[in-house]
């Protein structure tokens, strides 16, 4: 798909976020937080995330 667009001339651009320890458990699968490191949600210090 970025190829057809670029061969036009547009940007082809992907944003991508994740929420990490801030992301409220309802929002993800099993409500339960990943995040690179187990440090405590700086919003909710009782969620910690469990790491990959």
């Amino acid at each position: 798909m970025a190829e057809a667009m670029k061969s036009e001339g547009s940007k082809a651009v992907l944003q991508i976020q994740h929420g990490g320890s801030e992301v409220g458990k309802n929002l993800v699968l099993f409500n339960e937080t990943v995040s690179a490191s187990r440090v405590p949600s700086f919003s909710n210090p009782d969620v910690v995330p469990r790491e990959p």
